[in-house]
């Protein structure tokens, strides 16, 4: 299991890296890794952004997003999985898998690869 986690967090410090690279707000950063991660709702301005919704996020955004809203196009386009983005049905299938650990999750059970937690029966 340990293994496990340091693939997570070696995805955490990706995308995280990627975000920052490209000078999105540092206090977007958390909210986005959580929906990559864990297909985590994020809040009304990043779910627009992610949806491709133009207007609505600029409309949701607050002045300092408002500014970024290249940046944070660059951060869809080079850093997020691209089944992650660009429309509102891709949306809401990431969040129904759980993001990516969802996703390593739901194909390790399907493979029947417990790595010996089962080992005890």
């Amino acid at each position: 299991m340990a293994h496990q986690q340091d693939i997570y967090e070696s995805y955490i410090d990706r995308f995280t890296r990627g975000m920052r690279d490209r000078e999105v707000p540092n206090y977007m950063v958390d909210g986005a890794v959580r929906y990559i991660m864990n297909g985590i709702e994020p809040g009304g301005f990043l779910q627009a952004v992610i949806c491709n919704k133009l207007v609505q996020s600029f409309n949701k955004a607050d002045d300092t997003n408002r500014r970024c809203i290249y940046n944070w196009a660059d951060v869809l386009y080079n850093v997020f999985p691209s089944e992650s983005w660009g429309t509102e049905d891709k949306y809401n299938k990431w969040i129904k898998s759980g993001g990516i650990i969802g996703q390593i999750e739901s194909e390790r059970n399907d493979s029947g690869d417990n790595h010996g937690e089962n080992d005890h029966e």
